[in-house]
């Protein structure tokens, strides 16, 4: 506890007279009357659970970003075909797209062993089915029924 001694002499100092006294030694004076005054290894630790928090809000932000498009892009099963991806290749932009996740889903879709994964899109055509040869599909008594309960009341289907 020297440097006390080189800094107030024997005579009391104001803040101010301390202040100017350290920085004329090379020392930094901080008032922490009002709990301003924060120890580095605090503000070390904390500056490191912000990262942290940082990092797990992005893959959380990616994650949700993946979930969303999968969901969009026809997935039957959006776990199946995540795990299909190579989620390191891709890239979640600031407004939420994921970069590169397009051009893997329509490789996966146009491949014969993985297109299975995907639903089908209405194209308009012909499925090949009984009912599109152009013959009257007849119905059941039930839905003969109900399609005339419709009609009645002027309900379409």
């Amino acid at each position: 506890m020297e440097f006390l001694k080189e800094l107030f002499g024997d005579q009391a100092l104001t803040f101010d007279q301390l202040q100017t006294a350290a920085q004329s030694k090379g020392f930094e004076i901080v008032n922490a009357a009002g709990g301003a005054y924060v120890s580095k290894v605090d503000a070390d630790n904390l500056r490191g659970q912000v990262n942290t928090f940082k990092q797990e809000l992005n893959k959380q932000k990616f994650e949700f970003a993946l979930e969303k498009a999968l969901s969009k892009s026809g997935a039957r099963s959006g776990a199946a075909v995540r795990g299909l991806l190579k989620c390191d290749k891709l890239q979640l932009t600031d407004d939420g797209e994921i970069l590169g996740l397009d051009k893997q889903l329509d490789a996966l879709k146009k491949a014969e062993d993985t297109a299975f994964l995907f639903e089908k899109a209405e194209t308009g055509g012909s499925t090949g089915m009984s009912h599109e040869s152009g013959t009257e599909v007849k119905l059941s008594k039930k839905e003969a029924a109900n399609e005339a309960i419709r009609a009645a009341f002027g309900i379409r289907k």
